[in-house]
């Protein structure tokens, strides 16, 4: 792999450009084909660096952009005529963080599937095509689909019909979530970019459903799709009361891992305990109650007190019977404690002295 321009052994099959500008000799010393994977960051995507990419692409396997311009993207799929698209036939994974600047209609962009062997598609900030033709050349051959989304590209995706039920038909990772700037319709909206997260895949195995502001989650849980495809589900900016996350996690049968953010019920500023008739409401809810999740990561938890938050991570657990590990990876070390402690507690207490709750390994740095 060579890191710095000006060494390129004549092997060299990988290169980074880290904030390194490029002059155009330096370009012309790498032979067009010997590249099979590029990541460039910083400098917005000058020409050279463009000029670099567009060489290679018939041999590019993988692609990282880091802090271009959607300009530079677009032009990294021009073809030599106004009307034709460059094609990266090879490239397997195009991952693209921190675009600068908006898309703009005015913008040439490219009228076939740049590529058309893409398996993972990772934009870490905002969609930098206009054209949806990326997402619909996708359908058939993507199996990782990550996007960082606005109201304009979530309305052409549903438009076009590219978040209907099994409209990708080799999809294996699905994440949808809002971009950082855009903020116009996201609880309108968030809803249903949720309920798509569980539909667009045909055997989705991953969903990632992050950065949705859902007031009533109750209401949406009867309208998902519980695939019995699914192993991995992260919430970890979504938040759910357990009683939702137990009714969640339950739905799927084959799933094996979790991550949540956990908050109290809407209204409900207690700084108590749950009382035992409280938690026994609570067991004789969920009774019968069947899963299949083995391991569980708390990420975030929104209670009034660390303590109650333990108790109510204990109450959760003890409903949900497959479940043998829990990490609490919270923000910071000291909170992380400060829950585990509210666990150690809550297991104490003699409402919850002969559950199987007490053979669950609770893990944490603290």
């Amino acid at each position: 792999m060579a890191l710095l321009p000006g060494l390129f052994p004549d092997r060299t099959t990988q290169l980074v450009v880290d904030h390194v500008s490029l002059s155009r000799p330096q370009v012309d010393r790498l032979v067009p084909g010997m590249l099979r994977s590029i990541y460039i960051s910083g400098y917005k995507g000058r020409q050279t660096h463009v000029e670099l990419v567009q060489r290679h692409a018939p041999w590019l396997e993988r692609l990282e952009l880091v802090n271009f311009t959607v300009h530079a993207i677009a032009k990294l799929t021009w073809g030599p005529t106004t009307t034709s698209t460059r094609l990266y036939p090879r490239l397997k994974k195009l991952c693209i963080a921190s675009v600068v600047g908006f898309r703009t209609k005015k913008m040439r962009q490219p009228t076939a599937d740049p590529f058309p062997a893409l398996e993972v598609l990772d934009c870490q900030s905002s969609f930098p095509f206009t054209t949806s033709v990326v997402l619909e050349g996708g359908q058939s051959h993507l199996r990782v689909l990550k996007l960082r989304m606005d109201t304009e590209l979530f309305g052409t995706m549903e438009h076009k019909g590219l978040l209907n039920e099994s409209s990708y038909k080799r999809l294996e990772v699905i994440s949808l979530a809002w971009a950082e700037r855009s903020s116009f319709g996201r609880q309108e909206h968030s809803e249903r970019m949720l309920l798509k997260s569980f539909e667009v895949g045909a055997k989705t195995q991953v969903v990632f459903a992050n950065r949705l502001t859902i007031p009533d989650f109750d209401l949406v849980l009867p309208k998902i799709r519980f695939m019995d495809t699914l192993r991995v589900l992260d919430f970890q900016e979504t938040a759910l009361t357990v009683a939702q996350a137990v009714v969640l996690l339950s739905g799927f049968p084959k799933l094996r891992e979790a991550s949540l953010f956990l908050r109290e019920t809407p209204g409900d500023r207690s700084k108590r305990m749950p009382t035992a008739e409280e938690v026994a409401e609570f067991d004789k809810r969920f009774i019968d109650n069947q899963s299949s999740v083995a391991f569980l990561n708390i990420s975030k938890t929104q209670f009034t007190n660390s303590r109650r938050a333990g108790e109510y991570i204990v109450l959760m657990t003890s409903v949900l019977p497959s479940v043998t590990r829990v990490r609490i990876d919270c923000s910071t070390r000291t909170r992380t404690g400060r829950v585990r402690k509210g666990i150690k507690f809550a297991l104490q207490r003699a409402v919850h002295r002969f559950k199987r709750v007490h053979e669950i390994q609770f893990v944490g740095e603290d």
